[in-house]
């Protein structure tokens, strides 16, 4: 089981501002780009417990999940963990298709540009 980190943990509110910032600027950022804002690396578990302990934030108050920002530099989308944790902590239906699941994953990236960005 992992750790549960609280928005207000300083790294954790660090890591959930850096994403809003680039979610205004129309950004998606690579994990490793994310994960040396907080001194950890991309795929050691207190950053993705950070990561997830963020979607879950943004998911129960705006209804968007900012962590979909954060992708694998070599193929530009979220590891199979991302969603992974939507269908599980999540509850979202995640579909089993690689092409089904690009397109759930850019409509999550619209959601948060638009929430982020004030944009219709």
């Amino acid at each position: 089981m992992s750790v549960v980190y609280p928005i207000t943990e300083s790294k954790t509110e660090k890591l959930y501002y850096y994403l809003r910032r680039a979610a205004m600027q129309w950004q998606v950022i690579p994990y490793e780009d994310v994960a040396w804002i907080v001194d950890l690396a991309a795929h050691h578990p207190p950053f993705t417990s950070r990561l997830g302990s963020i979607s879950q934030h943004t998911w129960e108050t705006d209804r968007v999940v900012l962590t979909s920002l954060v992708v694998r530099k070599h193929d530009g989308i979220p590891s199979p963990a991302f969603f992974e944790f939507l269908k599980k902590n999540l509850k979202m239906e995640v579909p089993d298709d690689a092409g089904a699941r690009v397109t759930l994953w850019a409509k999550l990236v619209r959601a948060v540009h638009k929430k982020y960005c004030q944009v219709t």
